[in-house]
């Protein structure tokens, strides 16, 4: 039985019951590409962060969709959370975003990678 899905932005496929890359049939489970982003091919943070997102004050933890909109969210220290074209709203609104200096990115250039993404969304 062959499923197909994405992780992290990255292709995978189920085959044999253990997820492989298709490119390469290597085993996910024995890899270290999960540490990119599939969308945008940037490294995490030092902190483990995705790149284009950075660290965000006030956030328990966040993801950028890795090219999926709808799986994007900002889970806040709080409780609250926000997904989706709302995150990316926040995101485009918010002054205090900080970006890893690895990353090589300033605010600007971080909204347009996120725009680059479905016609101007995430």
């Amino acid at each position: 039985m062959r499923t197909t899905s994405k992780y992290r932005g990255h292709e995978i496929v189920r085959r044999n019951g253990e997820f492989i890359f298709p490119d390469t049939g290597e085993p996910t489970a024995q890899s270290g590409r999960f540490a990119t982003c599939g969308h945008c091919g940037q490294a995490n943070t030092p902190e483990g962060h995705d790149a284009c997102l950075g660290t965000i004050p006030g956030a328990m933890n966040a993801c950028c969709g890795h090219g999926e909109t709808d799986d994007a969210y900002i889970q806040f220290d709080d409780g609250s959370r926000i997904a989706g074209e709302a995150m990316f709203e926040y995101l485009r609104g918010a002054t205090c975003i900080s970006i890893s200096d690895e990353t090589g990115l300033m605010d600007d250039d971080v909204l347009e990678l996120l725009d680059d993404d479905e016609g101007g969304q995430g």
